[in-house]
């Protein structure tokens, strides 16, 4: 009989259905599990053509190498179908239940799937269906609660800050007035005042950060677009910060390597960016390092680069670098602290402007950071 011929038991009419439009796995295997002939179904299980291939091939073997004798004898001597797993071109396996029948000196496989199979996997499909609704109303339930209690604790932050602020603005104002008042003679005096005058001014800045975050976290981070030169703003704001990185002896350098057009921008929310990542590069940095600055054309955007020399920033640490609160184990060069909140507030503002913000940092040899704006501007 040739390969490709239609092999005596599928002369019948029913056979020719099996052959053509049924769903069972018909195959005729030859001593050697060899196929001599499969059905159009299980040729489309396998993607293509089986005559000539070993039935092995398209089999999960679990153990045991497949003998078709064995797999014969175990069905005769069991009177039940044999299950085999069957490989499924771009699926899962499906696992076939197998009677077995000679057949002018072949082997004739013909397999189904097991009805109480597909009932219990049905019935599990149901199950885990139901679970998951169950598990989604517990989540939205869940989140639902989180989101007002996170929104109480914006009111509470918003509310506290704003109470404690004026308070310290008055300790500020007297610190300044007992400085010019007091005795220039008594050290330990002025020393004293000074300290105290340092810890309302640190306090202050804190509180305020609190109240960007509690209006930006609340939705209220209101941006002022105005066409605005960056390239001047930068210049500016490294005039400011100047005086800071002179007193660390640290040279502040800005390269513009293109052109960049007015930008739609914030540029008090922009200035308080910039603000951000010069004074952290000015606190991490060595004395007699360089910050350079760049600012550079990517695409559709004007991208602004804050390079430092300092001691960079760990690994592990990168991934939480904008998270509120989050403070590192670095201290500044000179031992200056953190809030952990200026670099979420700075994402916050890039976000805002449609833009995105990044960090590339190695361990002890300096961080760039990196914020991009569209040079369309934000529509807000």
């Amino acid at each position: 009989m040739s390969p490709t011929s239609l092999p005596s038991p599928c002369r019948n009419p029913l056979l020719q259905l099996i052959d053509q439009q049924a769903e069972l796995y018909l195959v005729v295997i030859d001593d050697s599990g060899r196929v001599r002939y499969a059905n159009q179904f299980a040729c489309r299980l396998a993607g293509g053509p089986l005559v000539g291939q070993p039935l092995s091939d398209q089999l999960v073997l679990f153990g045991a190498p497949f003998d078709p004798a064995t797999l014969l004898e175990n069905y005769q001597r069991s009177a039940q179908p044999q299950a085999l797993t069957v490989q499924v071109t771009n699926d899962l396996p499906r696992t076939f239940y197998f009677r077995l029948q000679r057949q002018d000196g072949d082997l004739l496989l013909l397999g189904e799937i097991n009805g109480d199979d597909i009932a219990l996997l049905r019935r599990n499909l149901i199950e885990a269906n139901n679970e998951l609704s169950n598990l989604t109303r517990q989540y939205q339930k869940a989140n639902s609660e989180l989101t007002k209690l996170n929104q109480q604790k914006n009111h509470f932050l918003g509310v506290a800050a704003h109470d404690l602020r004026n308070p310290l603005a008055s300790i500020l104002a007297y610190c300044d007035f007992l400085l010019e008042d007091i005795d220039q003679t008594n050290d330990e005096q002025i020393r004293f005042v000074q300290i105290i005058q340092n810890s309302s001014r640190y306090m202050l800045g804190l509180l305020e950060k609190l109240l960007d975050i509690a209006r930006i976290e609340a939705g209220k981070l209101k941006l002022e677009l105005q066409p605005t030169a960056l390239d001047l703003l930068i210049r500016n704001n490294l005039d400011i910060n100047r005086p800071l990185a002179q007193k660390k002896g640290i040279a502040l350098q800005f390269h513009s390597h293109e052109s960049v057009p007015p930008l739609r921008l914030d540029p008090m929310k922009i200035e308080q960016v910039l603000n951000n990542l010069l004074s952290n590069a000015i606190k991490f940095s060595h004395s007699g390092s360089t910050i350079r600055v760049e600012l550079f054309r990517t695409g559709d955007c004007a991208t602004v680069a804050v390079h430092d020399q300092g001691i960079g920033i760990a690994t592990k640490d990168l991934a939480q670098l904008f998270q509120p609160f989050t403070t590192l184990n670095a201290r500044g060069t000179a031992g200056e602290t953190t809030t952990g909140l200026g670099l979420a507030i700075v994402q916050k503002i890039i976000t805002g402007h449609q833009g995105r913000i990044w960090v590339e940092s190695h361990e002890g040899r300096g961080t760039s950071f990196f914020f991009s704006l569209p040079l369309t501007g934000a529509e807000i």
